[in-house]
């Protein structure tokens, strides 16, 4: 089970970045504001996300605790300015400027994700260096455990992205694999 939990925990770092990458390209492309804050916001939620990503590799990539700092500090900090932020534009911007961001929202779900599976992981006893890397669950349990760790984590990374202003631009996806054919005008009319 530690095993599962740990992949759980990268796949909703790698979930997390590409959703703070869609709080950057919305913070750019569609957010109207203070252009300093804003483009704090561009800059700071790409790091982050590019941070996250970095961790997430790590993560999966060793069974041994990875940039502990990492999960123990900078994950709640994110979490808590995140959740604070999307609920002052949702709650306490004027009126007409009201919006809830669930791009930010699913970052933050996966954000309590990895903060749940850094605490469950926190709690087991560290394995020695002959135990690394091995596990005593049966394949067919640990496969079950990736599958739904991967449903679970693009259940929330999913409507996310769709939400973003990258999601805005993406094809509909009633359209993929569908010959279209052009929309030609007619003769002797014009365009």
């Amino acid at each position: 089970m530690p095993e599962v939990v740990r992949v759980l925990c990268g796949l909703a770092g790698y979930g997390a970045a590409l959703l703070y990458a869609g709080v950057g390209s919305t913070a750019l492309l569609a957010w109207s504001g203070i252009p300093t804050l804003r483009m704090s916001v561009v800059v700071f939620s790409l790091i982050w996300a590019v941070a996250l990503a970095l961790w997430a590799t790590a993560v999966l990539r060793s069974s041994r605790r990875s940039w502990p700092t990492f999960a123990k500090i900078l994950v709640p900090v994110a979490v808590t300015v995140t959740l604070g932020a999307t609920l002052k534009s949702a709650m306490f911007a004027p009126l007409g400027e009201r919006s809830l961001d669930i791009t930010a929202l699913c970052a933050v779900a996966l954000g309590l994700i990895i903060l749940a599976c850094r605490g469950y992981l926190q709690r087991r006893p560290t394995t020695s260096s002959a135990d690394v890397g091995r596990s005593d669950a049966p394949a067919g349990r640990l496969l079950l455990g990736l599958a739904a760790a991967s449903v679970l984590v693009a259940a929330v990374a999913t409507p996310g992205l769709a939400a973003s202003t990258a999601g805005e631009f993406a094809v509909p996806h009633s359209e993929h694999g569908q010959n279209l054919q052009p929309v030609l005008p007619e003769p002797g009319h014009h365009h």
